[in-house]
């Protein structure tokens, strides 16, 4: 139930022609042979998936964090490595989809917004707690990695200037874990006059009374908080 829309979507690829259909995300990544008992799913990329989608282009099965179906046998190889260096990475390539339609539909991914021109993104990965109703560290691990300050801002910046967004909601796991990166990072966001929103739970033990105040000078509005 829980893959419903997702395995639609994969009839609806391959009743357009010859085409070869890769998943990825939490569910598959946990539960990779239910997504292959599908005959509409190809591949199962499990956790991060940048460098292994593009191995699997390529045309290499030898890698690690990938599961498939070969001559009736379901082969699952389990994830291994993780992205060490976050700053390795592009920002995600919003110039490839009709962005201003997400604006207009407005659904973004925290419950409520204040501004409908907004943006997601990703700060860090992963996260040292062990919560024991979060299902994600078994997807993004419990060692947090983050990508840098100037990075992050840098984004935030493109995303102003290109897109004109008024919002930005970070979807890290736990956006505070490092406090002394998130209070710079917040810090330097003040002069970016942009609202902006944790749809993911903050451990409550970072938050300090210098960091509610950076936050909210910053521009937060809104907090989820891991319980």
């Amino acid at each position: 139930a829980r893959m419903g829309e997702t395995l639609k979507i994969c009839k609806i690829a391959k009743m357009a022609g010859d085409i070869t259909v890769v998943v990825g995300g939490l569910h598959p990544s946990l539960y990779p042979s239910d997504a292959l008992k599908d005959p509409n799913v190809d591949y199962v990329i499990m956790q991060e998936g940048e460098f292994r989608m593009a191995e699997l282009l390529n045309g290499n099965k030898n890698i690690d964090g990938i599961a498939y179906r070969q001559d009736g046998e379901t082969i699952i190889k389990r994830p291994v490595s993780k992205i060490e260096d976050l700053d390795s990475l592009p920002s995600p390539a919003r110039h490839l989809i009709d962005f201003e339609k997400y604006f207009e539909i407005a659904v973004p991914y925290a419950p409520f917004f204040k501004n409908n021109r907004v943006a997601q993104i990703v700060s860090s990965r992963g996260c040292p707690g062990r919560c024991n109703f979060c299902s994600t560290v078994n997807y993004w691990g419990r060692k947090f990695r983050e990508r840098s300050v100037d990075n992050v801002v840098g984004e935030i910046k493109l995303l102003k200037e290109k897109y004109h967004i008024g919002e930005v909601q970070f979807t890290d796991d736990n956006l505070t874990a490092n406090p002394k990166r998130a209070k710079e990072l917040f810090g330097r966001m003040r002069d970016l006059s942009l609202d902006w929103c944790t749809p993911h739970g903050l451990m409550l033990s970072t938050l300090d009374d210098e960091m509610l105040k950076i936050m909210g000078e910053s521009g937060c509005y809104q907090i989820s908080l891991a319980v």
